[in-house]
């Protein structure tokens, strides 16, 4: 339960005989945890990261929290999901954290699968509504990501490949002149037709997949000790896990081995859904839409066409090989993520781009997020 008090962020100075505490004038590159010491450059950059929010807060700023959060007792750490931010790897952790209690024999989260990470029963008492007062002794996390990168890996994850057809079906009744195929299975949806549905949506009762982080886990509200961000992942959930003493469980954990597991659960979660869409689209179309899902997510060069397929595993091994190639220039790849990214944003009427900025407003502000991205309003009018 050990946790540098240093990340108290908003709730004062709670102790606990388990957790030292950091005090304001202490050497920041002294020994912490078990022997391990943090990086200084980790320290400040989530110190920074509070004193924004908490900054932010005092203005007034008025969110909620409507996510069911996770709380594991033993531990001593609290975690208030986003969707589309990291959420599938934290519950992964949870339910590792609580294997006997699931009857899970396995030696890494990692052999959890997507399905069951969010679709299995959870133990009593570790998802819960949010109470202040029950997690106010326990280290209080979540994770956060930039607004556009959120709405868009919402519609390549839910839309693009079978997921929320069934949503689908609801924005394609809202065409002039739709296909009957369209209103039967809701599979050609457009990230135009996404985000107008997005936007147009009633917060009341609107998917938490495109509704502002304030909506779900207002850190005002939950008052988090710790602030992880997706554009930083890596780093940032080795450091989470090892100041509460669970480093351990990413022994093996680095960024090609995330990326390795993340194409593997992917495929197999998307191959599964896929049993029930057959009927909506061809194999070969399907297919198609994974390799395409991975070279938008930079996983694989856009010059690379599809080979045959014969299944999900030789998929696996196709990607795999292909990035295991020496020559594969990670920093073109990445330039390749966010330009697929900037393309389908600058494909957007103006007003669109305007109302993100509005509903996401709050977004943008308390984690510093930019609302007007160079390289999507680059000579917009």
């Amino acid at each position: 339960m050990a946790f540098l008090m240093f990340f108290v962020g908003f709730s004062g100075n709670f102790t606990s005989p388990n957790r030292p505490t950091l005090q304001k004038n202490s050497d920041l590159t002294a020994t912490n945890l078990r022997g391990k010491s943090w990086k200084i450059s980790a320290i400040d950059e989530q110190k920074k990261r509070l004193q924004h929010i908490r900054d932010v807060c005092a203005l007034g700023m008025k969110g909620k929290v409507t996510n069911m959060i996770f709380m594991d007792r033993k531990i001593g750490l609290t975690y208030c999901p986003v969707q589309k931010s990291g959420c599938t790897f934290w519950k992964r952790i949870f339910r590792y954290f609580n294997k006997e209690r699931l009857g899970l024999n396995i030696n890494s989260p990692s052999e959890l699968s997507r399905h069951s990470v969010h679709f299995e029963s959870w133990p009593d008492n570790v998802r819960v509504r949010f109470d202040p007062v029950t997690i106010s002794n326990t280290t209080r996390m979540m994770f956060v990501r930039d607004p556009y990168a959120r709405l868009w890996s919402a519609y390549l994850d839910k839309f693009y490949l079978p997921d929320f057809w069934y949503v689908g079906k609801e924005i394609a009744r809202r065409r002039p002149r739709p296909k009957k195929h369209s209103l039967r299975c809701g599979h050609d949806i457009t990230f135009r037709e996404f985000i107008h549905y997005a936007l147009s949506s009633d917060p009341k009762s609107a998917d938490g997949h495109w509704l502002p982080i304030v909506q779900l886990c207002d850190p005002c509200q939950f008052l988090p000790n710790f602030v992880g961000k997706v554009e930083h992942f890596n780093r940032d959930a080795k450091e989470i896990l090892r100041n509460i003493g669970q480093g351990d469980i990413l022994n093996n954990f680095s960024g090609s081995g995330h990326v390795k597991d993340e194409i593997s659960l992917l495929v197999d979660d998307y191959f599964l859904v896929f049993r029930n869409t057959k009927k909506c689209l061809k194999s070969s179309e399907f297919k198609q839409r994974i390799w395409t899902l991975f070279q938008y997510n930079g996983y694989i060069p856009n010059h690379v066409g599809l080979p045959e397929i014969r299944d999900k595993e030789h998929m696996k091994e196709v990607i795999m090989s292909i990035r295991n190639i020496s020559t594969l220039n990670q920093a073109t790849l990445k330039k390749q993520r966010y330009g697929a990214r900037t393309a389908a944003f600058r494909s957007l009427p103006v007003k669109y781009l305007e109302r993100i900025q509005k509903i996401f407003a709050g977004d943008f502000l308390l984690f510093d997020y930019d609302p007007k991205p160079k390289d999507i309003y680059k000579n917009l009018p």
